[in-house]
C-alpha cells in the first residue's frame, strides 16, 4: 500500500504514527468518494441500455471522475514524497 492510500503517515520508524494533516485527509476522502462513484457509473450505464445519449452522459461523468481520481492521487503522491 502506498503512503498516499493511508491517512496515517509514520514520522520515523519506532515512533507512533501521526495523523495526517487535515488537507491530506480531505484529499484521501475525496478520492475514496469518487472511487465509489466509479462503481455506480457502470450500473447507471447498464440501466440506460438503448438510450445512447444517456449512456454517453454517464460515461462522460465517469471519465471526469477518473481524471479527478488521478489528479488526487498525484497530489497525494506529491505530498508523501515531500514529507507532508
Amino acid at each position: 500500500m502506498s503512503m498516499s492510500a493511508n491517512p496515517r503517515i509514520k514520522a520515523n520508524q519506532g515512533e507512533t504514527p501521526d495523523i495526517a494533516a487535515p488537507y491530506i485527509v480531505a484529499l484521501i476522502r475525496e478520492r475514496e468518494r469518487r472511487l465509489a462513484e466509479l462503481r455506480r457509473y457502470d450500473r447507471f450505464i447498464a440501466q440506460a441500455a438503448g438510450r445512447l445519449t444517456l449512456q454517453g452522459f454517464w460515461r462522460t461523468l465517469k471519465r471526469q471522475d477518473e481524471d479527478a481520481i488521478q489528479r488526487l492521487t498525484n497530489w497525494l503522491d506529491h505530498e508523501a514524497a515531500s514529507g507532508a
